[in-house]
């Protein structure tokens, strides 16, 4: 079983897991990490969500969700 030890690594186990087919709020996607044993600091985890590149932010202030922008691939992984 792959173990990320950094929020985007973590975040593409959870993208390769079709986890981002449906849109998902940022305490969702924490809550999902510590369910897999991933404590990332908050601000970490904010900043890697936001910065991941096969992810689409949807909705405003307050609102946000996380959409894949693709689905995932070992090819696109390989980036």
């Amino acid at each position: 079983m792959e173990h990320a030890k950094k929020a985007p690594e973590a975040l593409k186990i959870l993208w390769s897991k079709n986890f981002f087919v449906e849109s998902k709020g940022r305490d969702e996607i924490i809550e999902e990490l510590h369910k897999n044993g991933y404590n990332f600091g908050y601000d970490a985890t904010r900043m890697a969500i936001d910065r991941a590149e096969f992810l689409t932010c949807i909705g405003g202030r307050g609102t946000k969700k996380y959409l894949q922008k693709y689905p995932f691939s070992e090819e696109t992984l390989n980036k």
